[in-house]
């Protein structure tokens, strides 16, 4: 009885994995527009001088790559729980009587 009551729960832990999987490839996709950030630079330039405006730039490729990373290691993180979950999700079946 075990396994079938396991079934609907890993079912939906599968869909609900497809789903942050879905919006974790949404903002892959966008991570790019972080770029904008350095259009900060020219106010700043203005405003506080050219070493505010130069560390803006500076930071601007960083504070994509860290998007980049985060998003990548989870992305990954996520395509191995969907990959766990499904082995589990056909053991239960398996395992479920019929």
């Amino acid at each position: 009885m075990a396994a079938v009551q396991r079934i609907p729960m890993l079912q939906s832990e599968v869909s609900r994995l497809e789903h942050e999987l879905s919006i974790l490839e949404r903002q892959w996709n966008r991570k790019h527009r972080l770029a904008f950030f350095a259009l900060l630079a020219v106010p700043a330039y203005f405003l506080f001088g050219p070493l505010v405006a130069g560390v803006i730039l500076v930071c601007t490729p960083a504070l994509i790559g860290v998007q980049a990373y985060l998003l990548g290691v989870r992305r990954m993180e996520c395509r191995q729980l969907i990959a766990e979950t499904q082995r589990e999700l056909a053991a239960a079946k398996q395992l479920a009587p019929a």
